[in-house]
């Protein structure tokens, strides 16, 4: 299995959505229907299976300044080139958020 911290580039779609790009993910966040919480999706780009992600979320304010930062887990595997849902906590409550993948293990297709 292979390790991947990754960096990434952002862009922004509209004002409360924000999409981070690298080369391996694509990942969709914006404020949840629940106060506090960060939905959207994780894009795998890649022809493997990552596990044990750990998603990296950052709460924004109108600026797109970093109010705060927290670790949390996906709790999921990513199909290979396919993508997965996200509900999880907000480090605290803001206009928006930039999600990225923060750590993983890499498998391939046959789960080894």
């Amino acid at each position: 299995a292979l390790l991947l911290a990754g960096c990434a580039s952002t862009i922004e779609p509209s004002r409360d959505s924000v999409t981070t790009e690298s080369a391996d993910f694509t990942v969709e966040a914006r404020p949840g229907t629940r106060p506090a919480a960060v939905e959207g999706y994780v894009y795998n780009k890649r022809p493997w299976r990552a596990t044990h992600v750990l998603l990296r979320v950052e709460a924004l304010d109108a600026a797109g300044a970093v109010l705060a930062s927290g670790i949390r887990p996906l709790n999921r595997e990513i199909p290979l080139s396919d993508r997965v849902y996200f509900e999880v906590p907000a480090p605290v409550a803001a206009p928006a958020y930039r999600v990225t993948v923060e750590y993983l293990f890499w498998r391939d297709k046959s789960g080894v």
